[in-house]
């Protein structure tokens, strides 16, 4: 089953297509985000790891800080997060109810979940159709996610992935609780070295295997950002069911992302 996500190994490489290729661009055009300004033939850093607005009428930027009541056109001001954060959609337009979705969930991560996404990722991309369908992912289309595997996905069949600090959300279906969530967790999981493969999560996900239905979660990772985001999302009642039943497990996990990363979830 293709559960249409992905994530970021951190051995892995696939040339560095989907963050330097996302970054051919002219000398001297203003660079989006994180390390926003002009952009000369010497400083292409590695906070100017974004796609660049060549045509600004492909991105919609937010409504003003603090307008009442909240807008549900996508463009709620999100504080902090507005660093990082890119609307590839039209101007103008209204996006899907899916892409709707995602800005909701980006505006319910708490405050402290909300620093480590702004100091870990340099660009959170959203727009419509697959990772590769987003309007500076299209050199993605028909590549591979691992050219070391003939059986991987190509980028056109992820809604979701989080890959050399780029964090890019699509309106493709997807099975996850939480795209958004899902896909935050394999970022936090980069940036504290793995935690899918410490000690600790390798007894909790030996632990939970036999009660998983769905192959997909026997890669540890995936499980790993599964959970952090059915913790976060506070729908504990899927991951029991999920587990078979298995209660008692299904709360050590909840009690592990709490104790690791302040989520409380419904039975913590």
């Amino acid at each position: 089953m293709d559960l249409a996500l992905g994530w970021l190994d951190a051995d892995w490489d696939n040339g560095g297509v989907l963050g330097r290729e996302a970054c051919r661009v002219p000398v001297g055009l203003p660079v989006s985000g994180r390390g926003s300004g002009a952009v000369d033939g010497s400083e292409r850093s590695g906070d100017a790891l974004c796609c660049l607005l060549v045509n600004e009428i492909l991105e919609c930027g937010p409504h003003p800080q603090g307008v009442r009541p909240f807008p549900d056109d996508g463009r709620r001001h999100l504080g902090r997060l507005e660093a990082v954060l890119h609307r590839r959609w039209p101007a103008g337009t209204i996006p899907s109810p899916r892409i709707l979705d995602h800005m909701d969930a980006l505006s319910r991560l708490p405050p402290a979940i909300v620093d480590r996404v702004v100091e870990e990722v340099n660009g959170i991309y959203i727009g419509e159709g697959s990772v590769a369908d987003l309007n500076c992912f299209n050199h993605l289309r028909g590549v591979s996610t691992d050219p070391d595997d003939p059986q991987a996905p190509t980028f056109d069949r992820l809604a979701g992935i989080y890959r050399f600090g780029f964090l890019v959300l699509g309106s493709s279906p997807h099975t996850s609780v939480s795209l958004v969530f899902h896909e935050i967790g394999h970022a936090l999981d980069v940036a504290d070295r793995m935690m899918s493969e410490t000690r600790q999560w390798r007894d909790l996900h030996d632990a939970c295997v036999p009660h998983l239905v769905e192959e997909y979660w026997h890669r540890r990772h995936e499980w790993w950002a599964e959970c952090f985001a059915i913790t976060l999302a506070r729908k504990e009642h899927v991951l029991v069911t999920m587990l078979g039943g298995q209660v008692d497990l299904a709360y050590a996990i909840v009690e592990y992302f709490h104790t690791y990363y302040g989520v409380y979830g419904v039975m913590a």
